[in-house]
């Protein structure tokens, strides 16, 4: 007979009991982004949005004495979000902040808040958002799927670089895939790389008053 692990600390004793009996949460919504070039058409990915994670996770937090707390400010063009678990014996664990950039408008800002909030309380209860593929084998393939930020960042920066459909498609079939939600994560992490690439090398280019496409500067 083996003793079960013991915790000293409420807190700790609680987190163990809420991870042993949550799930990992479904990417249930579709993001739809539109290119600033209204000409180009929108494209998405699918997503866990924060009600269905909220809902998803307060019962099992509840019932383990927890809570989570976020708190968002501003600051160096970023929003931030800082994520605290509270337990009812008055102990916490505060996670630090989270930030992303500011959006153009109060819409996109809103979004950048509400993303940092999903990626945040994700990461500080140690769960995950999955796929709803019924064909992905015992969900081996699930966990190996690029995670909502990577495709949300993958987003940004296909607007950023100036990327047509048809180059994304293009770029995509390297990876013999047909839609970003079909990476797995070091495909994802990959293509960030790339497209972060060129995106720097048009916005050098655009500072130096150079074609953003060629690189060249008018004589």
């Amino acid at each position: 007979m083996t003793d079960s692990p013991t915790c000293s600390s409420p807190l700790h004793a609680a987190l163990v009991g809420f991870q042993a009996e949550v799930t990992d949460v479904s990417r249930a919504s579709q993001a739809k982004i539109q290119p600033r070039d209204k000409s180009k058409p929108a494209f998405g990915f699918p997503y866990a949005d924060l009600p269905t994670i909220l809902a998803h996770v307060r019962p099992l937090l509840a019932k383990h004495g927890l809570a989570v707390v976020q708190d968002v400010s501003t600051a160096d063009d970023h929003v931030w979000v800082r994520t605290i678990v509270l337990h009812e014996s008055g102990e916490s664990i505060d996670f630090g902040r989270l930030g992303l950039p500011v959006g153009d408008d109060n819409k996109q800002t809103g979004g950048s808040i509400t993303s940092a909030r999903r990626f945040a309380v994700l990461a500080a209860l140690g769960i995950a958002s999955v796929g709803e593929d019924a064909g992905d084998e015992a969900g081996g393939r699930r966990s190996s799927r690029a995670s909502d930020r990577q495709l949300a960042k993958i987003g940004a920066e296909v607007e950023r670089a100036g990327i047509t459909d048809e180059e994304l498609a293009k770029v995509l079939g390297t990876f013999g895939v047909a839609a970003t939600d079909e990476l797995s994560k070091a495909q994802a992490s990959e293509l960030i790389d790339r497209l972060m690439a060129k995106a720097n090398r048009r916005a050098r280019a655009a500072a130096a008053g150079a074609d953003p496409q060629t690189g060249e500067v008018p004589s």
